[in-house]
């Protein structure tokens, strides 16, 4: 095995591999890995990393912009706390609450970037989020609903990562804990878009039109904001 400082990828990890046949590319947020045959030198492994470069970072970059990257420099922020990573000489992980902050405290001989250690901050951060969430968001979705004359039956909270919210013909509301990594007037929206559902279970005019009364003539405008923002 062989590792590379590339000025541009950074940690270039490149291994051989009885069972490979060609050179691989393996791309994640902290290193590149790189498997080559066991014929192939390692020059002609770095060869073909340099002519994929653009290629490399494209690809890295969205992957990163995919996934929540959880970084020391910049601080998680959420609707109702902040989030932040603290490397301290010590063996474990642990978590800490003080206010509206979060502190995770990790061993500072670990790499936060690796795929073990974002699983880690990923698990505690979603485990928090839930906990705001059960507190948050039923009251919200009672306030809008009692404000506008909507009638549900249930409120569940969930942490899929494939909708912000859902409301079956029951009118029992699904909404997800990661609305709170939205700004309040999109929680408020998806909160109001599904209590719509409560009225008209399609996406007709009718529906849309009730919509844009509820969110002040500015359902449009949400609608396309939400789309900058992923669930995760």
């Amino acid at each position: 095995m062989k590792v590379i400082d590339h000025p541009v990828l950074g940690e270039v990890v490149l291994k051989k591999n009885i069972r490979s046949r060609n050179i691989s590319v393996r791309i994640k947020a902290e290193q590149i890995n790189v498997s080559l045959p066991f014929f192939s030198s390692y020059d002609d492994a770095m060869a073909f990393v340099e002519s994929k470069v653009a290629e490399i970072e494209k690809k890295r970059a969205k992957l990163v912009s995919r996934k929540r990257l959880f970084t020391i420099e910049n601080p998680t922020r959420t609707f109702s706390f902040e989030m932040y990573l603290v490397p301290l000489p010590q063996k474990d992980y642990q978590r800490i609450r003080k206010g509206d902050k979060l502190y995770i405290t990790f061993p500072g001989t670990d790499n936060p970037l690796t795929d073990s250690a974002q699983k880690i901050f990923r698990g505690i951060f979603e485990y928090t989020l839930k906990q705001e969430a059960h507190k948050i968001l039923p009251a919200m979705l009672k306030e809008e609903a009692e404000k506008h004359g909507f009638s549900y039956n249930s409120v569940r909270i969930s942490s899929a990562h494939s909708r912000w919210g859902s409301c079956s013909s029951s009118k029992n509301i699904n909404l997800n804990c990661y609305l709170l990594t939205l700004p309040e007037h999109l929680i408020r929206y998806v909160i109001l878009h599904e209590l719509c559902h409560t009225e008209h279970m399609d996406h007709s005019k009718h529906f849309y039109a009730r919509l844009d009364q509820v969110s002040g003539g500015k359902s449009d405008e949400y609608r396309k904001e939400l789309k900058v923002y992923s669930i995760g």
